[in-house]
Order: structure tokens, then sequence, then C-alpha cells
């Protein structure tokens, strides 16, 4: 269980797998006229039976600037993804709602390596594809752990966030230590942690030095340990 658990908290990204009705990369500008490049990889998108996959990632570095607003979250990108593996025409498709973090997402489009998208006799094809890159505020492992994760940083994140998505928009930081712990407590629903997150969050802003977990309650020290298995 705890295996599974490791899993869906990776970051996983990847290039979307073929739509089954139109095709929704329309173009990195839809005011825009296409080019005769994107037009042909759209077109390509019908001979896919491969879809296109990383090779090499970008590094997902949160700009320092979206940190001190507390932006965070994920960018789609709409991109051409080339038999050569590389991203070319790149726009954003579905802003992370941080001009940083989207700015930052299309400057590491150099450095991405696709396997290219094939068709079924295994040959190349140039391809339209999404790309969806996140843009973290905290890790689960490394130097910037969950287990270091301070109040002040945690209020300020969360308050952006609340500010700026809808009620029901949960990031994947939550919903992962969400459904750890409602899974692990039959006691425990999803509307009873979110009630905890959000006490957490009050008891931080009288606390800003000490650590988001330490206001996690009654499950932080649960959370922890799940970390320090990892």
């Amino acid at each position: 269980m705890f295996r599974l658990w490791l899993l869906s908290m990776a970051l996983t990204v990847q290039a979307t797998t073929p739509p089954s009705g139109p095709d929704p990369t329309a173009g990195p500008m839809a005011a825009q006229t296409l080019s005769a490049a994107w037009v042909a990889a759209q077109a390509n998108r019908a001979r896919m039976k491969v879809a296109p996959s990383f090779k090499r990632e970008p590094a997902y570095v949160r700009p320092e600037d979206a940190r001190l607003r507390g932006e965070f979250g994920t960018v789609v990108l709409s991109a051409i993804i080339g038999k050569d593996g590389r991203v070319s025409e790149a726009g954003v498709k579905i802003s992370s709602r941080s001009a940083s973090i989207d700015a930052a997402a299309l400057a590491s489009v150099p450095t991405m390596l696709f396997e290219p998208a094939r068709d079924a006799d295994g040959n190349a094809l140039d391809i339209v594809s999404k790309i969806s890159l996140e843009y973290t505020q905290v890790d689960f492992h490394g130097p910037r752990s969950l287990a270091q994760y301070r109040c002040d940083q945690f209020v300020h994140d969360y308050d952006w966030w609340y500010r700026t998505w809808p009620a029901g928009e949960k990031d994947r930081i939550f919903k992962t230590l969400r459904g750890s712990v409602v899974i692990s407590d039959s006691t425990f629903s999803a509307s009873d942690f979110a009630a905890e997150w959000k006490a957490a969050i009050e008891a931080c802003r009288g606390t800003p030095g000490a650590l988001m977990l330490d206001m996690m309650k009654p499950h932080g020290k649960f959370i922890r340990g799940m970390i320090g298995k990892g």
C-alpha cells in the first residue's frame, strides 16, 4: 500500500494521450493563423498510436519571485513535439495563474527532450500535444521537504491559492495527503481533512516559525512518519 502511495506522490509530467473527440490543442494562440508545421502536426494525431513521453524533463524550480508571492501550481503548454523529440511553437494553454511560473515553463522548453510519437508502423511523427508542468510549493522529500515546510510559507502559499482558485480546486499536495489520511483512518472523511488543513493554516498564523506538520492535528505525526518511510 505504501509503495502505491509513494507512486501517487511522484512528480509525473507527460504528454497527453490522443483525445477521442476534436483535438483540444488548437494552437498556442487560437486567434492567430496557425503555421503550416502546426497544421501538419495536428493532422498527424489521427495516425498516432504511441503518444510522446519525456526523455528529459525540465527542472521544475519555482521562481523565487513566485515563492515570495506564494504562487505555485501547474502550467499546461500546447506545442509541437517533433520527430527528433524537440519542442517547438509552445504556448500556454492553461495558465497556472502566476505570470512568473508560466514564463518559467516557457523558458524551460529548450531543455525538454521527448521520445516522439509514433504511428502503427513505429515511424516517428511530428505531433501537436499538451505538456503539463508542475511547479510545487513543497516536495515530499529532499531540501524542500514537507517535513521542513515552515508555517510562514505555508500560510503565504495557501492564502494565495485560496484567493486565486475556486473553492473546489485543490492542489496535488493537498489531494495526496487527504487521500493518504482518509485511507489510513477509517473514522476520517475528506471534509474532516479539509477542516484540519484550514485549522492548521489558522494555527500557523500565530506561529510563523513553527513547522506546518506540527500544526496538523491529529494527523501531522502520521504524515511525518509516512514521509520518513519514503
